[in-house]
């Protein structure tokens, strides 16, 4: 320690900066940039359009015995579920059947994480018939269709206001999904075609084995099938842990598909302990905002119907909102409205599910390659974010560019 020059130096408190000491702090920034109403109109929208898609599929193949026991849990509806969260510590237990992506999570982050993720997992169970296993695939389909639209620009949107500080409107948002679109689908199906060019010839070899010669013929060949499996695993294992990081990456760096596998796989297999502890933290924060979402959305609607029945009574309100009143299409509004502000509650927990997640990225990205959080991708052609256009001076400086002002002579 140096010897202070004036003797109140020895009493000077010296900045701390926490953030460079316990980077994951920047996780707490999260809980902010995912209540932006920009970015819960985006997650209510896509959480709609999800919901939707599987309302439709399960309808077209509810006729199918093998599709039934599925389809209640792809048919959920945010205005007819319980706000009551029902999951166990290590896998929720209302998984057994389907996501029930409208039921309100008891540990959002991860709950999220396991229902997003439902049907593709529910597709390698053993007991998926083929018929199944077309409807969980239409499913996963539609899930990436859907996010890798309103989940990219959202993860856009995080990207800049977490690494950049920059605010995005949703104009700029979409545009960069839409531009990255295909990327943000094909991302998770690259992994997907890896296992299955891995699994064809082990399919083969599993219909040569009906027959006890080829059977006799391809046991001795079972430590290479062992391998395949081998393989199988870690294009799978990869994908389940990182595929919520390869949106981030795509939004973060402006890349293809294969680009944001090979950094999501690289970053899970380098930095598995850090990932684990990043989304316990996240895990934590969401819990958090969820329990802030949930008590202002049923206060927002208690708060109505309090001051609503001083007028109209107690008896006529309970009627009216229990669908019960001679008005059916009062009823029936309220029912809506009250159901489009349980919508947007859920939908902050989805958007700090994609916020969350571009956190985490940016943070994994930091500790495996030491790049700076800001290092994100701008299009300084496509994305002003609402700040003036510049240009550059003789001199080399970045100045802010002067208008041209066209003066037109009037007549005399």
């Amino acid at each position: 320690m140096s010897t202070p020059n004036h003797p109140g130096d020895a009493f000077r408190v010296r900045e701390v900066a926490w953030l460079e000491l316990f980077p994951w702090l920047r996780l707490t920034r999260t809980l902010g940039v995912a209540m932006k109403a920009r970015l819960l109109v985006l997650a209510s929208a896509g959480l709609l359009l999800t919901l939707f898609g599987w309302w439709i599929l399960g309808w077209a193949f509810k006729s199918n015995e093998d599709v039934r026991p599925l389809v209640a849990a792809y048919q959920s509806c945010v205005w007819n579920g319980d706000a009551s969260g029902v999951s166990g510590w290590v896998i929720p237990h209302d998984d057994a059947a389907g996501p029930h992506l409208a039921h309100w999570p008891a540990l959002p982050f991860r709950d999220l994480w396991w229902k997003f993720s439902a049907p593709l997992r529910q597709f390698f169970s053993s007991s998926t018939t083929f018929v199944g296993g077309v409807f969980l695939l239409l499913c996963t389909l539609w899930a990436l269709a859907v996010w890798g639209l309103f989940g990219g620009a959202i993860a856009r949107s995080a990207a800049l206001a977490i690494g950049r500080e920059q605010n995005a409107s949703v104009g700029e948002s979409i545009r960069f999904a839409v531009s990255k679109w295909g990327s943000y689908i094909a991302a998770p199906l690259m992994p997907l075609i890896g296992a299955l060019l891995v699994g064809v010839p082990l399919m083969i070899a599993g219909w040569i084995m009906r027959t006890d010669l080829g059977a006799a013929a391809l046991g001795g060949m079972w430590p290479v099938m062992l391998l395949g499996g081998l393989l199988i695993t870690v294009f799978l294992l990869g994908l389940f842990f990182g595929w919520p990081l390869l949106f981030a990456s795509i939004s973060t760096e402006a890349t293809d598909s294969f680009d944001a596998v090979s950094r999501t796989y690289s970053y899970v297999q380098q930095r598995p302990w850090q990932y684990l502890w990043y989304a316990l933290v996240a895990t934590a924060l969401s819990w958090a905002g969820a329990l802030l979402a949930d008590n202002f959305a049923t206060a927002v609607i208690h708060f109505t119907h309090w001051m609503v029945s001083v007028g109209s009574g107690q008896a006529r309100i309970a009627e009216l909102t229990a669908g019960r009143g001679g008005e059916l299409f009062a009823a029936q509004a309220i029912w809506f409205w009250n159901g489009v502000v349980r919508v947007v509650a859920l939908g902050f927990l989805v958007s700090h599910f994609w916020v969350a997640a571009t956190a985490i990225y940016l943070l994994l990205r930091h500790d495996t390659d030491g790049a700076e959080l800001d290092e994100v991708f701008v299009d300084q052609a496509g994305e002003s974010f609402g700040l003036p256009p510049v240009e550059v001076d003789a001199q080399g400086v970045t100045i802010v560019a002067k208008s041209e002002t066209v003066i037109v002579d009037e007549p005399a």
